[in-house]
C-alpha cells in the first residue's frame, strides 16, 4: 500500500472526553462501534452526517491502544420535492427509496487516543463544527451520556483573557478534563468538578473598572480559562491594557488551528500532533 502523504495545511482540533474510565483502550472502543449503530446525525432537515468506517493502525502504544485511528465520514442529503423543467415549465415528482440520498461528499479524520484529540483538514468538506455535533451524539448512542465533545480553543485567546490589564467579567461553561493537568489550581478545581459529578458548571463573575477581577497566575480565573480551552467556552470583557477599549471575547468563536508542515506519512502527521499537547 501507498503509504498517504500530507501537504502543508491547518488542521482544527477537537477534545473527547469519557466522563468515566478516561482510558485510551475506552475511547478506542466507543468510536469502533458508531458505525455499526448506523447512526446518521441530522445537521438540517434532510441532511446528514455519518461515521461509516473506522480503521486502527498498526501501530501500538505501550498500552498496546493504537497510535492513532482513521475515521472515513460521510454527509450526503435527502431529494424532497420535485425537479423543474424551465422549458417545458413541468415539474418531476421525485421518488427514491426511503435510504437512497444524494450530493455523497467524504472526509477522513484522525483519531489519536493516547491525547484524547481527533483531527481534520480545515479544507474538508466536513468542518469541526459540524463533527462535534456528530460525534457527540454518536458517542452518546454507543454510551448514553458518556461523552463530552468540544472543539479545542486557541491557547493565545484564552492567555489575552488571563493576562488582561483589567477583567470585567467572566462567563464561563466548563467541565471537568481527561487527566494530564499539572497547574495546582487548575487541577483542585478540575478534581472537584469530577467529584461533583456534574455534567458541566455554568460560572459567572462580575467585576468592574474600580474593581476588576483578579486573574493572573494560580488564580480562579486563570484554572477556570484553562478548563475552558479544551472542556467548555468562556465569554469575557476585558481591557487588554490601562488605556485600551473594553473588549468581548467569546473564546467559541476562536477554535484551535494547527499549523503543520509536510508530512510523508499518517504516522509523522500524528507525531506532529501530538507534540503540541505533550
Amino acid at each position: 500500500m501507498t503509504e498517504k502523504k500530507f501537504r502543508k495545511g491547518k488542521w482544527s482540533v477537537i477534545n473527547i472526553k469519557a466522563r468515566h474510565n478516561q482510558h485510551p483502550a475506552h475511547y478506542v472502543d466507543a468510536i469502533c462501534k458508531i458505525p455499526s449503530t448506523k447512526h446518521a446525525y441530522e445537521d438540517t432537515k434532510g441532511k446528514y452526517v455519518e461515521l461509516v468506517h473506522v480503521e486502527a493502525s498498526e501501530w501500538k502504544e505501550a498500552d498496546e491502544a493504537p497510535v492513532y485511528l482513521i475515521l472515513k465520514i460521510i454527509k450526503y442529503e435527502r431529494i424532497e420535492g420535485a425537479f423543474y423543467d424551465r422549458d417545458s415549465e413541468t415539474d418531476y415528482p421525485v421518488k427514491l427509496p426511503p435510504n437512497v440520498f444524494e450530493n455523497k461528499q467524504e472526509a477522513e479524520a484522525y483519531f489519536i487516543p493516547s491525547i484524547h484529540k481527533l483531527v481534520i483538514k480545515s479544507s474538508e468538506c466536513i468542518k469541526s463544527s459540524l463533527l462535534v455535533k456528530m460525534l457527540t451524539e454518536c458517542l452518546n448512542t454507543v454510551e448514553k451520556e458518556e461523552f463530552d465533545v468540544d472543539t479545542v480553543k486557541d491557547h493565545d485567546t484564552i492567555e489575552r483573557i488571563i493576562n488582561a490589564h483589567h477583567i470585567l467579567s467572566i462567563e464561563a461553561d466548563i467541565s471537568y478534563s481527561n487527566p494530564g493537568n499539572s497547574d495546582e489550581f487548575q487541577a483542585l478545581l478540575d478534581t472537584k468538578l469530577k467529584e461533583s459529578d456534574a455534567k458541566n458548571a455554568k460560572v459567572s463573575l462580575e467585576g468592574s473598572e474600580q474593581h476588576p477581577l483578579q486573574g493572573g497566575e494560580n488564580s480562579l480565573i486563570e484554572a477556570i480559562a484553562q478548563l475552558s480551552e479544551e472542556n467548555g467556552t468562556i465569554k469575557a470583557k476585558i481591557k487588554e491594557k490601562a488605556n485600551s477599549h473594553m473588549t468581548i471575547i467569546n473564546t467559541s468563536k476562536h477554535p484551535r488551528v494547527l499549523e503543520i508542515e509536510k508530512s510523508n506519512s499518517l504516522l509523522e502527521l500524528v507525531n506532529r500532533v501530538k507534540s503540541f499537547f505533550l
